[in-house]
C-alpha cells in the first residue's frame, strides 16, 4: 500500500494507522517531476492512494496527479472531519483514525468516463444548488467540490448517472 499525502504530520497518521504503508509526501502543492515519477513507478506494482486535504491546495495535487498518473485510488475526506481543535486549519491530520479508515473503504478507482458534462449536472439541480452538491457528495464519498469539479469526478470514478438518480 502506497499512500500519498501532503506533509509530514499526515505521514505520521497514516505510519500509525497503516504501519507496513509506504507514504509519499508532496510538501506542498507544487509537485515535483521526482514525486510525480516516483507515483508512477510505485502505482504499475502496488495499490496507490492520494490522501490529500479537503482544500484548495489539495485539490490542486489530486488533479496534477490524477492527470499524470491515471491508475491511482483517490479517498476524498469531508471537511467537517478534517478541521483543527481551534477551527483554523483543515487537513488530514486532524482526523481521528476511525474516519480515516473509513475513507480507505471507499477509494475510487479512476475509470475515466465521459457520461456526466456541466448540462446534465443543471439538469439534475446539481449545477446551482451547493446544497444539493453537498449531499450527493457526501452520500458518494467524493468530499465537497462545485460542479465542475463534480463532472470531473463522477466522470473519472465512473459513476453512472443512473447511480447519481438513485441517490437524489
Amino acid at each position: 500500500m502506497v499512500v500519498v499525502v501532503e506533509g509530514k504530520h499526515d505521514a505520521s497518521l497514516i505510519y500509525s494507522i497503516f504501519p507496513k504503508a509506504y507514504v509519499i509526501t508532496t510538501n506542498g502543492s507544487e509537485v515535483n517531476d521526482n514525486v510525480i515519477e516516483e507515483i508512477r513507478a510505485l502505482s504499475e506494482k502496488d495499490r496507490v492512494y492520494l490522501c490529500l486535504d479537503p482544500d484548495s491546495p489539495g485539490n490542486k495535487i489530486r488533479n496534477k496527479i490524477n492527470d499524470l498518473v491515471p491508475n491511482v485510488y483517490n479517498v476524498y475526506a469531508q471537511k467537517s472531519k478534517a478541521i483543527s481543535k481551534n477551527h483554523k486549519k483543515v487537513g488530514i491530520e486532524h482526523m481521528i483514525k476511525s474516519d480515516i479508515l473509513d475513507l480507505f473503504e471507499n477509494a475510487y478507482e479512476y475509470k475515466d468516463s465521459d457520461e456526466f458534462d456541466y448540462t446534465t449536472i443543471y439538469r439534475l439541480g446539481l449545477a446551482d444548488s451547493k446544497i444539493n452538491r453537498m449531499e450527493l457528495c457526501k452520500k458518494l464519498n467524493l468530499g465537497y467540490c462545485n460542479a465542475k469539479q463534480l463532472v470531473k469526478r463522477l466522470n473519472m470514478h465512473g459513476i453512472t448517472l443512473e447511480e447519481v438518480k438513485k441517490l437524489l
